[in-house]
């Protein structure tokens, strides 16, 4: 049937609208054609499905659709179908469609409904049974797509089935585990010359199964195993497999054993080590101390020079898998120092000493040494322990003594150096020492020797010499002659003469006599005075009416004297130093006839006042009378009461009063007096209870509240103002400041009160601190003001 006969039996079915003369569709109206499978091998039978796609950019709707079926395909026409798929306004749809004789062409057509077409972006499906032909070759589907009879153009090539029955080349491994391996894993990679191949895969007796390069298997067995892999076209044929097979050994030679090294310890500084395995297979990888394993065989040698000191040599053995043993070491020491002599302290000699002979004891620090000693610069020569000298002259001595070890090693000398000196030092020279006589019952020496590092002994009135230092102090001495003596010792132990000092203890003072003095009433204004003591004195002191004592000689003369009483003393110092502690006193009088006087003295003139918080001051100028004797000022804090308390009596220009009290009256009345008992006249000075209150003055007479004011006080950081009329307390203020302003009304403890016509006191008192501490101070004054 020919594709005219085809679209006419279709139109008599109603299954496709009336057709107009062909012609080309609008440009922009293209298809898209394919079909699956693209690959058969000869003769193969199945289903195949060409699919047709309108071009989402075309312009409209195709209904009806055309392929020719190539030569030596045989199509069942009995399995055709045809169907859409929605796209735009077109639904899914099922097309009518028809094969034409002898199997040449497919022709679908869409039903008449509009929405039953194919729309752009819609997929047409025709299927259908049917065998390929038996040549191998590339077979073209020619489709075409109308819209009606205009036919829309193909994007791209017309649909090829290539029928395909030469299998693909074996597969090529790109990479596979070694043989042998220690690894219970495995991966394979490979390829084929056919790109288009896929693979097929199969470990030791298993079925293939799909698999893709690389290829990876895991937990594998110990032993032997293969892996075959073989590669499969798109026309389904397959090559013959790729085999590769190896050995899974994962378990490690044992270790080796060492058969020769060095001894423990040795002076050599070359080794070689010899060692071997159970398994003969094995190589063997070889470490020295902190290198790096590296390959190497038995025996394995180092030519060195190796270093003094521990090395270890490690060997492990690896076999043809890789696997590695456990590592045997053997650890060594190179020894090159010799041995260490040590002198025993107890044999060595002191240095300096005053022995002539020697003898030492010593011991190395390695078993089994031998020794050789040296005295004074001698060839060393073979000796043993201990080994003595004897004779030795004064001087420096040097004796040295080494070790050789069982190894050879000869150690560095072990040297002790001393002086022999048996010449005993001078006898010390003292620079310091008690007078002689001397009253002091203790002495002190200051002694020096010739030579450096001397050692002293002392020794007191023959008592034996015992350790001393310079200076040496003796305490506790009697009365009576001493003698101290000091000798040196030296560093050597040798003794010298003693250096010696005698002196005599004298405590006991002398005692003076007055041998010739004045009558006991004399008419005379002079006097002399003889004197004597009782042993050889050094001074002698007179006081005269109980003047300071001055340095005098027998006989003493006074002149001038007053009428009146006089007393003499005289004391003693001997040459000890030794003072007389009881004077020989002599008293008497003196009567002449004189004109008593009767002339008072000036008074004190410039008398000032100064008074501040706890302090009053009196300063003043004395009179210039020449027998002034002394001021004297009296007390009262009474205004009433004349003063009584004498507080001061003397020659001073001043008095400080530290117990006044501010905010108390206080009067003081100072007079002069002269040596006859004539007293001045006298001075009076009040101090009022209101004397650091400033204002308003005491007993002011005010007609407008006051602002009272008052002297500071250092240190205070408020004030307690109290006001009373009479008896009633009327405030109680705490003011900041030296001041507090009173008004005409106040309120205080809840009462209202005012500036009323009378008389009223005030207090001030000054605070320390947080007013909350009620730190006050002592009164600072007391003052009275009247309101009128």
């Amino acid at each position: 049937m020919t594709r005219r006969v085809a679209l006419c039996l279709l139109l008599g079915l109603g299954l496709l609208p009336t057709l107009v003369a062909s012609a080309q569709s609008a440009p922009g109206d293209r298809y898209l054609a394919s079909i699956a499978p693209s690959a058969v091998q000869p003769l193969w039978s199945g289903v195949y499905s060409v699919v047709i796609t309108n071009r989402a950019g075309s312009t409209q709707a195709a209904n009806n659709a055309h392929v020719v079926v190539p030569s030596g395909f045989v199509l069942d026409g009995a399995s055709l179908s045809a169907t859409t798929s929605s796209a735009g306004s077109c639904t899914a749809a099922s097309w009518g469609v028809v094969l034409t004789s002898p199997s040449s062409t497919i022709d679908a057509v869409a039903p008449p409904e509009p929405a039953s077409a194919l729309c752009p972006g819609g997929r047409l499906t025709i299927s259908f049974a049917g065998s390929s032909p038996s040549v191998e070759a590339g077979y073209t589907w020619t489709t075409t797509l109308f819209r009606d009879s205009s036919s829309f153009e193909i994007q791209g090539s017309q649909p090829m089935v290539t029928v395909d029955g030469t299998p693909p080349a074996p597969p090529t491994l790109t990479s596979e585990p070694s043989d042998p391996a220690n690894s219970s894993a495995a991966s394979f990679g490979f390829s084929d010359a056919d790109p288009t191949a896929s693979f097929r895969c199969r470990l030791d007796g298993g079925n293939f199964s799909a698999c893709a390069s690389p290829k990876a298997y895991a937990g594998l067995a110990e032993g032997a195993h293969t892996f075959a892999v073989k590669a499969i076209d798109p026309a389904g044929n397959e090559s013959t497999a790729t085999f590769y097979s190896w050995t899974i050994d994962v378990t490690p030679p044992p270790a080796p054993t060492i058969i020769s090294k060095p001894p423990s310890v040795t002076a050599a500084t070359s080794a070689s080590f010899s060692f071997a395995d159970a398994d003969s297979s094995a190589s063997f990888l070889c470490r020295l101390d902190s290198t790096a394993f590296s390959a190497c065989t038995s025996p394995q040698s180092y030519a060195g020079p190796l270093a003094a000191g521990s090395h270890t040599f490690r060997v492990k053995a690896r076999d043809p898998a890789a696997n590695e043993s456990a590592v045997t070491s053997y650890a060594w020491t190179i020894d090159l120092t010799g041995p260490v002599v040590t002198i025993d302290p107890a044999t060595e000699p002191s240095d300096p000493t005053n022995q002539t002979s020697a003898a030492f004891a010593f011991t190395a620090n390695k078993a089994g040494s031998t020794f050789e000693c040296t005295l004074d610069g001698a060839g060393f020569s073979a000796c043993g322990t201990p080994i003595a000298y004897s004779a030795l002259s004064d001087g420096t001595h040097r004796f040295a003594v080494r070790a050789t070890d069982p190894l050879g090693n000869t150690g560095l000398p072990t040297v002790w150096e001393w002086t022999v000196d048996t010449v005993p030092p001078s006898a010390p020279s003292i620079s310091s020492a008690p007078g002689n006589p001397t009253n002091e019952p203790s002495a002190s020496f200051v002694f020096s020797g010739a030579e450096p590092g001397l050692a002293y002994g002392c020794q007191l009135d023959g008592d034996g010499f015992s350790p001393c230092t310079s200076p040496a102090v003796e305490s506790g001495l009697a009365d009576g002659a001493h003698a101290f003596a000091v000798r040196a010792r030296d560093a050597a132990g040798n003794t010298g003469p003693a250096g010696d000092y005698e002196w005599v203890v004298d405590t006991v003072p002398p005692v003076t006599t007055i041998t010739s003095e004045p009558a006991a009433v004399s008419a005379s204004a002079s006097a002399s005075f003889a004197f004597a003591s009782s042993e050889a004195v050094s001074s002698f002191g007179c006081s005269l009416d109980g003047g300071a004592f001055v340095a005098c000689t027998s006989p003493q003369a006074y002149e001038g004297l007053r009428d009146g009483g006089h007393t003499f003393q005289v004391r003693a110092t001997d040459l000890a130093g030794n003072a007389e502690a009881t004077p020989a006193v002599y008293s008497w009088q003196v009567a002449t006839v004189l004109t008593p006087d009767t002339t008072p003295p000036g008074q004190v003139q410039g008398v000032k006042r100064s008074v501040g918080y706890r302090l009053l001051k009196l300063t003043w100028s004395l009179p210039r009378d020449p027998d002034l004797a002394a001021v004297r000022v009296v007390r009262s804090r009474s205004p009433k009461s004349a003063a009584q308390s004498v507080v001061l009596d003397g020659k001073g220009t001043g008095y400080v009063d530290k117990r006044f009290q501010n905010g108390a009256y206080y009067r003081y009345e100072i007079r002069s007096y002269d040596a006859s008992g004539n007293a001045s006249r006298r001075v009076s000075v009040v101090v009022p209870p209101s004397v650091l209150l400033r204002a308003p003055r005491e007993g002011a007479v005010l007609r407008a509240p006051p602002r009272l004011l008052w002297v500071g006080v250092p240190g205070a950081t408020y004030y307690n103002v109290q006001l009373y009329r009479g008896s009633q307390k009327l405030l109680s203020a705490w003011p900041a400041k030296a001041k507090l302003s009173m008004r005409s009304t106040w309120t205080y403890q809840g009462r209202r009160f005012r500036l009323e016509k009378g008389l009223y006191r005030w207090w001030v008192w000054p605070g320390f601190g947080p007013r909350s501490k009620a730190a006050y101070g002592q009164l600072l004054g007391t003052s009275t003001f009247v309101v009128r």
